[in-house]
């Protein structure tokens, strides 16, 4: 079980990453590699990561800052698929922000502020998860699946993606679910 504070896609543009991660999961197919991919009721943009555990209190304090904070709606469009967020993370299938990207950061950096944040939000980047490969890949795989990925995307239209940002949603995920516990409307 984690919590965290996130945005969530509406319904046309999940439709559109599920039309995506089909067509992607035939380069990892084709590859025999295994991929344990996001169940597409999922998809979100992680904002900040807050622990394993909300107690009441914690709750309470995170309500009455986030209450306070005006932060304003913006709009998300996606860019393209891609393999390893780092190179120590090489195993995670995600899809990058063409724009919205700044918006989120300097959303991080107001709740930073107020001291909403993660230890590693300097290192932030915006994405949505797809899945993750179920093995440790070679260098020379990495390479192989990478350059597939780069390859497959001028046909996935991911830059096609958009959905616009009205509310901040206060997110508990367990067992590969999640469900809104509170949404804070943006201005």
């Amino acid at each position: 079980m984690g919590f965290f504070l996130g945005f969530i896609p509406n319904e046309q543009s999940n439709y559109e990453v599920r039309k995506v991660v089909g067509n992607l999961g035939r380069v990892f197919d084709g590859q025999n590699v295994n991929v344990r991919w996001v169940k597409p009721e999922t998809y979100h943009i992680t904002l900040v990561y807050l622990g394993e555990r909300l107690g009441i209190i914690k709750k309470m304090l995170l309500d009455l800052k986030l209450k306070k904070i005006v932060l304003k709606k913006f709009s998300v469009r996606l860019d393209k698929a891609n393999l390893g967020i780092q190179r120590s993370y090489k195993e995670l299938v995600y899809l990058s922000l063409l724009s919205g990207g700044d918006e989120i950061r300097d959303m991080l950096y107001q709740l930073g502020l107020y001291g909403i944040r993660t230890k590693d939000y300097e290192i932030f980047i915006p994405h949505v998860t797809l899945g993750r490969v179920n093995k440790v890949v070679s260098d020379e795989e990495y390479k192989n699946l990478s350059l597939d990925v780069r390859n497959v995307n001028k046909d996935l239209k991911v830059n096609d993606i958009r959905f616009d940002v009205k509310e901040i949603h206060l997110i508990e995920s367990s067992e590969g679910s999640i469900s809104v516990i509170k949404s804070y409307p943006l201005v």
